[in-house]
């Protein structure tokens, strides 16, 4: 039997499991990432989303709602921010949970870096695709 959630802030916390680090961790439904999911006014989105949006107003959807705490699950309003996809990954870089971008690799390529090692890190990484594509057809 699926639950009807109350469609407030309130009622989204009281869903929750809290931590004694702090974190309030979503108890319903969850995507595969680990983000609390809801359908909220007909669409599917993440709880932390929405308690943001409850909170300090809707965003357009190329800003991202982060956490502090680095926990997916949490939705404690004093752990989430707004954040552009730049903002997010800079957090996770500082935190050590995402890699810095090097010359001569793909993601600095990526990034923008046309130098010889970046342009030529591209052309491996097409390359090796285009070979994992062959095995697999």
């Amino acid at each position: 039997m699926r639950t009807k959630f109350i469609h407030t802030l309130e009622g989204l916390l009281e869903h929750t499991e809290k931590l004694e680090n702090g974190c309030m961790i979503w108890k319903g439904a969850k995507r595969n990432t680990g983000y609390g999911s809801i359908n909220w006014n007909g669409i599917s989105t993440t709880t932390s989303r929405i308690v943001l949006e409850l909170i300090l107003g809707k965003q357009n959807n190329s800003i991202y709602a982060c956490h502090t705490c680095d926990n997916p699950s949490c939705i404690n309003p004093d752990h989430l921010f707004w954040g552009t996809n730049k903002e997010n990954i800079k957090d996770a870089q500082d935190k050590g949970r995402f890699p810095i971008a090097q010359h001569g690799t793909r993601a600095k390529y990526v990034s923008g870096c046309k130098c010889k090692e970046c342009l030529k890190a591209e052309a491996n990484y097409a390359r090796n695709r285009r070979h994992e594509n062959k095995l697999t057809a």
